[in-house]
Order: structure tokens, then C-alpha cells, then sequence
């Protein structure tokens, strides 16, 4: 969906040229930068996670740091909401979920293609294995027939890999609306629920809100954030790859070869639930 900004309030365009308006008038609680900072304290420590969906999604709202401040890509998914009385503290910053699905296709784009890492536990929610494999899939899908279309046949899937913007363009429309539905299905209310006053959910699920501040948080914070997510995501990948390369878990209080052993074991345990 083009020129979300322009419907919900004064739009930005794709270099998101338009000013952040911080929230007024907010005298309870700590600073947004504290707030902030526990909100993701409390994820890093408590969140229940048997895939990478949740960080991934974090990973792909990090980026609104950059809004306002330089070309961002989907830049123009992102517009202003305000209130009836148009003032700084009465207005939010909308998402539509193209913005985080662009970001989230490349993010699995990137690990399946280039790496053929699991990302979900296996065995865990046999049930709904199936469908909470469903990025995997889908870039898989849209690697192949880009690569065909690239004359590699389908055989030199790297070869193919999309730049961001390519992902946040009319081309790839198709790929972003079954990302969002991965996303709207598996991980957008998990990570509401894990980080509470993060987002809204507005109605329809095509879109989130979000306080002004968050944008000025992740332009001063969000490169330690990325890190922080990052080693999130390498020590899951790492738990759930038992012959990766292990090297963040290697800083972790957990020996090892205990993480090793349970993926092994993980591993065993999808392999019998394959074949019973």
C-alpha cells in the first residue's frame, strides 16, 4: 500500500523528509529511553522463543530509526496519525506491515538461500510445523523462480539474492502480502504480548502504531540494539543448527557441548516425528 503517510496524516514520501514530532506533555513514568531499554531487558530475559520469528521481527522495526533521518527504504509506509486536536501529543507514527515484511523476507531470504539454517525447533508444535515453516518456503519459492527468471534454471539460487529496496518495490508485492500474513499469523501479537506498550495493533492487521519516540530511541540506541538482536539470533540459530559454527554461545554460561547435545536431540526428535 503506497502513500500510507498521506492518508493518515502528513506523509512523508520515500526519503521520509518529514520531521519527528516527539510526544509532548508526558510527565509520569521514567524517560521513552528507559522505558525502552526495560521493555527489551525484559524480552532479552524472558521471551519464550522455538524460532527466530520474534528478534526477526525486532531486526525489521529497528530500522525505523532511520525515518526522517536519511532514504529508507519503504520509507513511505510509515505516516503520522493524529488526534482531533492535530497536536504533538495527540499524534502516532503508523506502520503499514509492507515496511517490516520487506525486512523480514530478506532477513530469511538471506539465512535460507545463503545458509540453509532451521530456524524453528524441530519437533516443537508438530501440528503447526508445517505452517510455521512457512518463510522458509516462501523464499525458497521466490529464490527459485528468481534465479529461473535470471537464466541460472533455478540451480545457482544465490545468485539471485534481492537488495532491499528490490524487496520493498512493486515487484515483490506478492512476496510481502504472504509475508504479512506469516507475520499477522505467528509473531505479531507474541512479540505484543512479550513487550507490552511496543505497538499497537490497529484494526484490519495491516498496520501498527507506534509512539514518536520510539523512532528517536532506535536513531540514538538502535545500533546496540541490532547487535543485542543479532547475538540473540545467532545463539538460537546456533541451539537450533547443531553442526553450525558455534561461536556466540561459546561467551554463554551454558558449556557448549550441553547446547550441542540438545540440538542433537532436538534433532532426533523431529526425525522420529517425521516418520511416526
Amino acid at each position: 500500500m503506497r502513500g500510507t503517510g498521506d492518508r493518515l496524516g502528513r506523509g512523508t514520501g520515500q526519503g521520509g523528509t518529514a520531521a519527528i514530532v516527539a510526544a509532548a506533555g508526558r510527565d509520569e513514568g521514567p524517560p521513552p529511553s528507559v522505558r525502552y531499554i526495560r521493555m527489551f531487558n525484559g524480552f532479552f530475559r524472558n521471551a519464550a522463543m522455538t524460532s527466530t520469528y520474534k528478534v526477526a521481527l525486532l531486526r525489521s522495526l529497528a530500522d525505523v530509526g532511520e525515518y526522517g533521518a536519511s532514504p529508507l527504504a519503504g520509507g513511505h509506509w510509515i505516516g503520522r496519525l493524529c488526534g482531533a486536536s492535530g497536536g504533538a501529543s495527540d499524534c502516532r507514527l503508523v506502520m503499514d506491515l509492507n515496511f517490516a515484511a520487506a525486512r523480514f523476507a530478506k532477513f530469511y531470504w538471506d539465512m535460507e538461500v545463503g545458509f540453509g539454517l532451521l530456524h524453528i525447533a524441530p519437533g516443537s508444535g508438530a501440528r503447526r510445523r508445517p505452517r510455521r515453516l512457512l518463510m522458509s518456503r516462501l523464499v525458497a519459492d521466490a529464490a527459485a523462480r528468481r534465479a529461473s527468471e535470471a537464466g541460472e534454471g533455478g540451480g545457482n539460487l544465490a545468485a539471485a539474492v534481492p537488495r532491499l529496496d528490490e524487496l520493498a518495490s512493486d515487484g515483490m508485492a506478492g512476496l510481502r502480502s504472504r509475508t504479512i500474513a506469516v507475520i499477522q499469523r505467528d509473531v505479531l501479537d507474541a512479540v505484543s504480548r512479550d513487550m507490552p506498550g511496543l505497538y499497537d495493533v490497529l484494526p484490519g492487521r495491516r498496520h501498527i502504531s507506534f509512539d514518536a519516540d520510539l523512532v528517536c530511541f532506535m536513531r540514538e540506541y538502535g545500533p546496540t540494539v541490532k547487535r543485542a538482536l543479532n547475538h540473540r539470533l545467532a545463539v538460537l540459530l546456533e541451539g537450533l543448527n547443531p553442526d553450525a559454527i558455534h561461536v556466540a554461545t561459546k561467551t554463554d554460561e551454558l558449556p557448549i557441548a550441553e547446547r550441542v547435545d540438545a540440538a542433537r536431540r532436538l534433532a532426533g526428535d523431529a526425525g522420529r516425528n517425521a516418520r511416526a
